[in-house]
């Protein structure tokens, strides 16, 4: 029952009125951080990028070589050939980037079609995911223009989602075994289609009306067999990016703008986390979406090259999923990413099929997930020599230390010029001390481990201490400032990725609901409010006036995609005070997902 608010009269609609004068403002701007893009000026190809790699990689070569033939002894062995294996892995690491991102504009973004002779079919594999995610996704497919049917194909065989298809008009496809995961379910389903490319969208993936039309002119290209397309996360924090409202930027910005789409130029383009059309004809002629236990969409994408087939990355976001905030799923999604590689890497005789620079170019992007490990050695390797066994160098040590601060800063420089706006920077190291925790399995207990090694290497490395009892004699001065130095760094960093996940730690949200930041109003008990988030399981409102109490019964009037009225109702659950309001949040009941899974893909779109 609607309870009796003690809003003010002024506030409320004139006596009569059944809609609220002016009409609600439609939720009209879309602002998670997925958004925001670097112009294309400079994500073009120019000569400063790749003098700055080239002189990083002649830098770094050239270091190399002096370390290996003027600091090397038999006092420092062990020591010594520990640090120099650690930079060789930096600067084959460095040129790989710089292969990768040599060339971001070898194929160019075509304008979209507005019509095609092709006949498109969307196929989406769920399994387990809930109403509230799966809702958004089915409706954004229903819009996509230049399709000529969507399917949903369902492992986990859900009443509720039959009639969901049936009130969208979808498809609704159920096989009888759940062989082969995701991968076998849609190889189930090709032996029954007879369209010319498919769309495999994520269950949690909302689609672009104009996805299509922005990805079929590639197929003109007969030999094209894949296009993977850019995704974007509609949840600002995650556990996997920084966030671009700060200044440096997750490396999951730099894989995705830059080195997936400079892939191209070495036709080493594969099929990641995002979505993907294919061409029936290619992906029939390898004999479907490889049903291997780890690996399937990279190992998918090399045998498409190893056939003969070319593929192609679509820079521009094209579809809105998620990005966990933390929990066990992130754990695990780290995990299955180190596995993907690893099986893609090892276990894919197809890749050595490849041509030379398209294996150099696979080779580099799957040996990223290792970059975590050397970061840790960088941090922990020179404390703990000068701890156990003195510096890694046994002359030239002030030179040593001046020349490998230098290279290390070189390479950082290189990396953001070749990133045009998107490298990862220093404080992005946070994140990558939070994914290798992540990767082993217990992300708390790991990080807490780590810290607790480089504090005591801190402790010991202390500079006042080794110089008044002389307990370091291996250690020169400056190898031993600029160790206590280089371990109060990582110290930081250790420090805020602990913090950084047990900010984002909790239960995974990868199966709710999308909570979108979004900018309109509503009208909330008649009153007009201003609209912080939404989901289709409550809302975020910003109250100027008297707000409902807790606990009661509300009713909130929006104007949907087709200008017309809808009211949605809840109940207060939480009110807190703002800087300019106050705020309130909403739970929305459950029999009203269709008019607001209508409203986000609305804001989503633009």
């Amino acid at each position: 029952m609607p309870m009796t608010s003690t809003i003010p009269d002024d506030a409320r609609l004139p006596a009569g009125e059944t809609a609220p004068r002016p009409l609600p403002q439609p939720i009209t701007r879309f602002t998670a951080h997925g958004v925001a893009q670097v112009p294309d000026i400079e994500l073009k190809s120019n000569g400063r990028q790749r003098a700055l790699a080239l002189t990083a990689l002649a830098g770094g070569g050239a270091y190399v070589l002096w370390r290996a033939s003027a600091t090397l002894s038999p006092a420092v062995m062990l020591a010594g050939v520990s640090f120099l294996l650690l930079e060789v892995w930096s600067l084959i690491s460095l040129a790989g980037t710089t292969l990768q991102a040599w060339h971001l504009n070898a194929v160019p973004i075509p304008e979209p079609a507005a019509a095609t002779e092709l006949s498109v079919t969307v196929l989406i594999p769920t399994d387990d995911e809930s109403p509230d995610v799966l809702l958004p996704v089915l409706v954004a497919a229903t819009r996509m223009r230049l399709a000529s049917e969507v399917v949903v194909l369902d492992d986990g065989r859900r009443q509720w989602l039959v009639g969901m298809c049936d009130e969208l008009g979808i498809e609704y496809r159920a096989r009888e075994t759940r062989e082969g995961g995701w991968a076998g379910n849609v190889n189930a389903a090709l032996a029954s289609l007879t369209c010319d490319v498919i769309v495999v969208l994520g269950a949690d993936q909302v689609a672009k009306p104009d996805l299509i039309g922005h990805v079929l002119p590639y197929f003109e290209d007969p030999r094209l067999g894949l296009v993977h397309i850019a995704s974007d996360a509609v949840n600002e924090h995650s556990s996997d990016t920084i966030g671009r409202r700060e200044s440096p930027l997750a490396r999951l910005d730099f894989e995705e703008r830059i080195l997936a789409r400079g892939r191209n130029r070495w036709n080493a383009a594969y099929w990641a986390a995002g979505p993907a059309a294919l061409r029936m004809s290619a992906i029939q002629a390898i004999g479907g979406v490889a049903t291997v236990t780890h690996g399937q969409r990279i190992r998918t994408s090399i045998r498409l090259h190893a056939d003969g087939w070319r593929s192609v990355h679509h820079g521009e976001p094209l579809v809105r999923g998620r990005s966990d905030r933390g929990g066990m799923s992130f754990e695990a999604g780290v995990r299955s990413q180190t596995r993907d590689h690893v099986a893609a890497l090892f276990c894919e005789s197809s890749l050595w099929r490849l041509g030379s620079m398209q294996r150099a170019a696979y080779i580099s992007a799957l040996t990223a997930s290792a970059d975590r490990w050397r970061l840790v050695g960088y941090l922990a390797l020179p404390v703990l020599m000068l701890v156990l066994v003195g510096p890694p160098a046994s002359s030239h040590v002030a030179t040593f230390t001046v020349l490998a601060t230098a290279t290390l800063v070189l390479r950082q420089v290189a990396l953001r010029a070749m990133g045009r706006g998107w490298a990862p920077r220093w404080r992005s190291a946070t994140t990558s001390v939070v994914r290798l925790a992540a990767g082993l399995g217990r992300a708390s207990l790991a990080i807490l481990v780590i810290a607790a090694v480089l504090l005591l290497a801190a402790l010991l490395v202390v500079p006042g201490h080794w110089m008044i009892s002389g307990s370091l004699p291996h250690a020169e001065t400056t190898f031993g400032i600029w160790a206590s130095l280089w371990a109060a760094t990582g110290l930081m960093l250790v420090v805020r990725a602990v913090a950084r996940h047990a900010r984002v730690g909790g239960p995974s949200e990868r199966r709710r609901a999308p909570r979108i930041d979004v900018e309109g109003h509503v009208f909330l008990d008649g009153v007009r409010v201003h609209v912080l988030d939404l989901s289709l399981g409550g809302a975020r409102l910003l109250c100027y006036g008297v707000v409902p109490p807790i606990d009661s019964y509300c009713a909130m009037t929006f104007t949907d995609p087709n200008r017309r009225l809808a009211v949605v109702t809840g109940t207060v659950v939480a009110v807190s005070d703002r800087p300019h309001g106050r705020e309130a949040r909403i739970a929305l009941e459950p029999d009203q997902t269709y008019v607001l899974g209508a409203i986000l893909v609305d804001a989503l779109d633009r």
